[in-house]
């Protein structure tokens, strides 16, 4: 009995299947989704303060360029009232170890890190976007506009003799969406430019992302470019300090 059961499920799955991918062509004029999974490599740059002295993020801390994954997904639709929906989830993280020097000393979380001490340091900088946004152009110019929020999960740790000294960051900020883009009629390819800035009294972070894309006949494309990153903590929680994260980035984009 379990095995037919089992049958006619698989069966349902299959003719819901089916009835998606052959009735595509008619929904490509109601909606539309667009999605993303990739990796950006990108360098730490700027210093950091939390109740002591800057600390560098590659003198100090001895951050290196790393790898990290990002995702989104986009859902646009016709009507002219409603906004679209954009989600993306950033997970950042990067690591380091080196030898404090006489010209590095600083102090971290009240803890003053002399010479001579032996440290490993890690980052993880995770990001969550929410935005609803307009689209004013959607041919072979796109122009969008959009508001949303931005949920940030971070923390920065240094680690000596077993001693591990940690401090985090959770916040919710509003931020604002623009992009501009052009695309090749009958090519697939596309070109785009956008940005989020997120504020908090006197602190920002301005995120950019300028990317070439290739879309096929088949649901499936590519994206590459550059992003860039720039953070202006002053009075952010509980850091100051100007950081940068920069470096290129490709991910695999669906459309359907």
């Amino acid at each position: 009995m379990e095995k037919i059961k089992t049958k006619y499920y698989g069966y349902q799955l299959a003719i819901i299947i089916m009835s998606i991918f052959f009735s595509q062509s008619a929904m490509a004029d109601f909606i539309g989704v667009y999605a993303g999974v990739g990796s950006w490599n990108h360098t730490s740059e700027g210093q950091i303060n939390n109740n002591g002295t800057n600390a560098d993020m590659e003198r100090d801390f001895g951050f290196v360029d790393e790898y990290s994954n990002f995702a989104y997904i986009a859902v646009e639709h016709p009507f002219p009232l409603i906004p679209n929906i954009r989600i993306s989830q950033h997970n950042l993280e990067t690591t380091g170890s080196k030898t404090v020097t006489s010209s590095s000393t600083f102090t971290f979380a009240g803890t003053a890190y002399s010479s001579g001490t032996a440290i490993t340091t890690k980052l993880r900088w995770d990001e969550q976007d929410a935005l609803l946004y307009y689209e004013f152009l959607d041919n072979i110019v796109s122009f969008d506009l959009g508001l949303g929020v931005k949920k940030i999960d971070a923390e920065i740790s240094v680690t000596t003799n077993a001693i591990t000294n940690t401090l985090k960051i959770e916040e919710t900020l509003p931020i604002t969406y623009v992009m501009i883009g052009a695309m090749i009629p009958g090519t697939g390819i596309s070109f785009s430019l956008d940005t989020t800035r997120t504020f908090a009294g006197d602190a920002e972070i301005i995120q950019t992302n300028t990317k070439v894309g290739y879309l096929t006949s088949f649901m499936l494309g590519i994206e590459a470019g550059y992003r860039t990153s720039k953070m202006k903590l002053d009075d952010f929680s509980t850091f100051n300090g100007e950081v940068d994260f920069t470096g290129p980035f490709a991910n695999l984009l669906f459309h359907f």
